[in-house]
């Protein structure tokens, strides 16, 4: 049994991180050819290009692509919980905050219609 130390990828390409694994047991989402990787993992996703030395690259995720840990919520969901919770107190917000709510639920919005 040989352990291999390689990346590891979820089934959309996004790096998980490194792990050993017995060579008999390798998959498409092993990078046995990425021994080392010092990478944060859930915030790259694998390309594929055929003429890079290592079968492809890394290439960096935005904020809001990258997949949730857990059920933990983003950033910017828990500032937009915690305005809306000082303004449902009756807390008056500055003008930049409510700004900043009106926007993100726009934002929303039309992220849920697609």
């Amino acid at each position: 049994m040989a352990l291999k130390r390689c990346a590891e990828l979820d089934a959309n390409g996004v790096y998980l991180g490194m792990v050993e694994v017995d060579e008999a047991d390798l998959t498409a989402q092993h990078l046995p050819q990425i021994g080392e990787c010092d990478l944060e993992a859930r915030s790259y996703r694998w390309a594929p290009d055929a003429e890079s030395a290592y079968g492809g690259r890394f290439e960096p995720l935005l904020p809001h692509q990258r997949p949730k840990v857990g059920g933990t919520p983003s950033l910017e969901g828990a500032f937009y919980a915690t305005l809306k919770g000082l303004s449902a107190q009756g807390i008056p917000l500055a003008v930049e905050a409510t700004a900043w709510l009106q926007w993100y639920e726009q934002t929303l919005d039309r992220q849920s219609r697609g």
